[in-house]
Formats: structure tokens, C-alpha cells, sequence
């Protein structure tokens, strides 16, 4: 579910930057280096990278106990690695706005988007300088010209499909009560 969120996000920066006759597979996901198992950002992309998840603060766990639902928040860092600064901050321009005139996403508004997750709005996130810092510092690089959004709110186990079903055994007691 979370690998859908992340791709329909890709594939919708992509068509947005076609549109404007930008390179239309400029949006990637890192590289992950077996060796290592650390990711590797793409030279030349604006690569797409989760960086937290973190449950829904407001909707937190909702549904039955039969059939739970956790609302969850996904924080995507998009971040330019194109060599020309000059153009790093074109493509950094033109995601900003693609996702200030694209707010949310559902299936009518995306149609490659999977019915399956709703309704997902997308915020952007301030960071202060130490909170920039510790970011990047987190991921081992030098600030990149780059933004963050957040992804709200993917749902996990909205319906019983989702759920395993497993036999409900019942068994009948019978108590005596002795005086």
C-alpha cells in the first residue's frame, strides 16, 4: 500500500512534468546498494524518498475490533540531484507547485491511483534548520535543493478483505454456583 502511495506520486510528478515539456521520467526512487544496503540518490532525478511513518495523530485507529483500521501519515522528501543548480531549482519550482494545485488524490482526480486507498492529501512540511540537519545528516549527504510533504491518510485494514480470516471456535460452559 505504501509502495502505491509512493508510485502513484512519481508517475503523477512525472505526467505533470511532461506536461510542461520537462523531462517526463525526471521522478525516481533512490537506488539501494546491496552491498551496503544504504540508498543511493539518482543523479539527474528528482528522487522520491520516504523518510517517516507515523500514525495519524487525529484519526489514529478507528474501524470494530472485528475489522480494526490504523490511519498512518507518510513524510516524502523530494529531492533534486540535477548538476546544473540553476535547473535543480526549476524542477525543485515546479514540484512546489505541482503539489500546491494538486492538494489531494483520489481515484476521479488520478485514475491510476488504486481505489483501494481513498482519499490522500498532501501538506508540506517546514522543517526549522536543526530539524533540516538532522535530517540530512540521517541520510549521510549534503543539503540537495529539496522539499518535504506529507502524505495523509493511508489507511491499513479498511475492510475485512484485508483481515485473515481465521475459524471462531465457541464453547459452552456451564457453571454451577454452590451456595
Amino acid at each position: 500500500m505504501i509502495n502505491d502511495v509512493l508510485v502513484l506520486l512519481k508517475n503523477q510528478l512525472n505526467s505533470y512534468f511532461a506536461s510542461l515539456s520537462l523531462d517526463g521520467s525526471a521522478a525516481d526512487f533512490p537506488a539501494i546498494n546491496p552491498a551496503t544496503s544504504q540508498f543511493t540518490l539518482k543523479p539527474g532525478k528528482v528522487n522520491v524518498l520516504l523518510y517517516r511513518i507515523e500514525k495519524d495523530p487525529v484519526m489514529g485507529q478507528r474501524g470494530t475490533p472485528s475489522c480494526p483500521t490504523m490511519n498512518i501519515n507518510l513524510n516524502v522528501l523530494f529531492v533534486v540531484t540535477v548538476t546544473d543548480y540553476q535547473t535543480s531549482l526549476k524542477y525543485l519550482s515546479q514540484t512546489i507547485q505541482f503539489f500546491q494545485t494538486h492538494r489531494s488524490f483520489n481515484p476521479q482526480n488520478a485514475p491510476d491511483m488504486a481505489a483501494s486507498l481513498g482519499e490522500l492529501a498532501v501538506d508540506i512540511i517546514t522543517f526549522d534548520l536543526a530539524d533540516q540537519s538532522a535530517l540530512w545528516l540521517m541520510h549521510t549527504n549534503a543539503y540537495l535543493p529539496s522539499v518535504a510533504y506529507q502524505v495523509k491518510t493511508v489507511v491499513f485494514g479498511s475492510s475485512a478483505s484485508n483481515i485473515p480470516s481465521t475459524p471462531i471456535n465457541t464453547i459452552d460452559l456451564q457453571v454451577q454456583v454452590q451456595p
